[in-house]
């Protein structure tokens, strides 16, 4: 389907007609934005609680110490940084 895709994309955008969307074109496409399929076994979907709530415990104590805002601490990608960089 995403080979198809580049292919529609590539002709209505007038690109080169060489393009061919191939195989290794998609495996390249795939290694450089890291993109893989997983497979997610049942007992990974379980989680601790008890580790979950020392750790929201510990990273709600963290964020009134640093007086941080909602603002910089909104995704996860953001809230990983900030836990990373406020363990010193």
């Amino acid at each position: 389907m995403i080979q198809q895709k580049a292919l529609n994309f590539n002709s209505k955008h007038g690109r080169s007609k060489e393009f061919q969307a191939s195989s290794g074109w998609l495996e390249k496409v795939k290694n450089r934005h890291g993109i893989r399929q997983l497979s997610i076994v049942e007992e990974k979907l379980s989680s601790d609680i008890e580790t979950g709530n020392s750790f929201i415990a510990e990273l709600q104590a963290l964020i009134v110490k640093g007086k941080l805002t909602a603002d910089q601490i909104y995704t996860c990608e953001e809230t990983g940084l900030y836990w990373r960089a406020l363990q010193t």
